[in-house]
This record gives structure tokens, sequence and C-alpha cells, in this order.
């Protein structure tokens, strides 16, 4: 008569565990990169946040002072911004104000397209 063993031998577990290791390996990169598209979403957000505050300020300047100009330093906009403060890029971007007035974020895959 041949024993009956309970359980799970060695070589079973291990395979397991491997398995197991793989699929982990494999769903936490594609979580990695829904993470950094979701944070260029946000950060275009911000962009076109920070380009309406733009123009807020070039309409106020215009009206006010006979001049329209566009802000040169992110902080003038700060006024024409909802919550009173710069937004930040989630991935740790700095936005930029470019000659025409624009906003452009400092990491190349964030840039919002007009």
């Amino acid at each position: 008569m041949l024993s009956e063993e309970n359980g799970f031998t060695l070589i079973e577990l291990v395979i397991v565990i491997v398995i197991l290791g793989i699929v982990v390996t494999s769903v936490s990169a594609y979580f990695a990169s829904m993470q950094e598209q979701i944070n260029a979403s946000a950060c275009k957000a911000n962009q076109l946040s920070l380009i309406q505050a733009q123009k807020l300020h070039y309409t106020h300047c215009y009206f006010n002072e006979s001049d329209g100009r566009y802000a040169e330093e992110l902080e003038e906009l700060i006024p024409f911004i909802q919550h009173e403060s710069i937004p930040i890029c989630p991935s740790q971007g700095s936005y930029l104000i470019v000659e025409d007035g624009g906003i452009i974020c400092s990491i190349p895959g964030h840039k919002r397209i007009n």
C-alpha cells in the first residue's frame, strides 16, 4: 500500500511563488505607466489654468495700464489663479513662460498641445 501525503512539495511551492512574482512584476509595470499618464494629464490641466491666468493678466494690463502685456514671472499670475497659488507639476517638472506668453512644463512629455 502506498501512503498518501498531504500538502505541497517544495518544487510546487517554488513554481507558484515564481509565477506570482512574474504576475506582480507585470502588473506593477502597468500601474507605473498609468501613473505617469495621470501625472501628464494633471500637468496639462495645470498648464491650461496658467494659460487662462496669463490671458486674464494680459486683459487686466490692457484695460488698466493701456498696454496689454503677458506676465514675465509666474508670480505675476497669482491674483488671476483660482486658489491663488502656482500649481505644481505632479512629476516635479517646472513651469516656464515662453516668448508668446504661453506656459510649458520642463518635462517633454507634458507639453500641452493647443
